[in-house]
């Protein structure tokens, strides 16, 4: 198992993180046909983008191959908006942890920010 840790200052850097982080252990960043940022070991796909304007995020999807069998929800970490009760915007910077195992191609990765992960 790796381990990394390590400040983010945006959507962008945390994509960057876990690219770099998935990289240095044996997987392969490349773009796909809409321009798209995607990492993959084997046959694991990860398209991973950033959203910006009204709504900031950073998303990963898993994925069938580079450009096609995207599943049909994304996850990632966002600006919150919906209720009273949310932590509103991403406040800058955050810490990062990731985790990379190579003998069963899992990756964990990890943000906190405002004592939440």
């Amino acid at each position: 198992m790796a381990y990394y840790t390590g400040v983010c200052n945006s959507f962008d850097d945390i994509k960057a993180a876990l690219i770099s982080c998935c990289v240095a252990n044996g997987w392969t960043a490349t773009t796909d046909s809409g321009g798209k940022d995607v990492i993959y070991k084997g046959n694991l796909y990860v398209m991973l983008d950033v959203t910006t304007g009204s709504f900031n995020s950073f998303g990963i999807t898993g994925r069938t191959g580079v450009n096609e069998g995207s599943a049909p929800g994304r996850v990632g970490i966002s600006d919150f908006y919906t209720h009273s009760s949310s932590p509103g915007p991403v406040q800058f910077p955050v810490r990062y942890f990731c985790f990379t195992y190579s003998d069963i191609d899992e990756v964990y990765f990890l943000i906190s920010y405002l004592d939440m992960y």
